[in-house]
């Protein structure tokens, strides 16, 4: 499978890569309701965390969410943007750490 990969990859030119990277991030993003957010700000995959939210009824919990140790500030939109989606009324609340 490795192989094949590496494959496409040297026949295809790049632009031809960029899109089908594109449209599988909007594939993913219909199918699991998580946003886009601009390419390199989320380092961490906040779809694992907004995966254990749903999976684990935490929207229901009172309260607001606090990031500490925001860095380019991906994930953060990213969760706001399905919060937003959610139609759930908590503030999030960042913090730089430098």
């Amino acid at each position: 499978m490795i192989k094949i990969k590496n494959t496409i990859r040297r026949a295809l030119p790049q632009v031809i890569l960029t899109r089908l990277r594109r449209a599988k991030a909007k594939f993913n993003s219909m199918i699991t309701g998580i946003p886009i957010v601009p390419p390199g700000t989320d380092w961490v995959g906040y779809e694992t965390l907004i995966g254990f939210m749903q999976s684990n009824d935490l929207l229901g919990v009172a309260g607001d969410l606090v990031e500490i140790g925001t860095f380019l500030g991906g994930g953060v939109c990213k969760l706001s943007k399905y919060l937003e989606k959610k139609e759930e009324l908590k503030e999030i609340i960042c913090n730089r750490l430098f």
